[in-house]
């Protein structure tokens, strides 16, 4: 089963251009504590990247996309 920091439509950096300036400063904190957004779901939504999920919106992401996000979460983690 695959995990979402392993596909297309999730984010740790956009979020929806109709979000106000407090909600995009939130969903950059979120991002920080490892949870992501994705972009076929509801904006207001965070999962954990790494749970593995049966989701019909999962497009595989490149390699070398999985791997940066990966090393991005880790030393995210890591840091607290």
């Amino acid at each position: 089963m695959p995990a979402c920091v392993d596909c297309t439509e999730m984010t740790l950096r956009d979020h929806p251009s109709t979000m106000d300036e407090k909600s995009a400063k939130a969903a950059l904190a979120m991002a920080n504590h490892g949870m992501a957004r994705c972009k076929k779901g509801p904006g207001w939504q965070f999962n954990n990247p790494l749970a593995q999920r049966d989701c019909r919106a999962f497009k595989p992401a490149d390699a070398q996309t999985s791997i940066k996000r990966r090393e991005w979460l880790d030393r995210q983690r890591n840091a607290k």
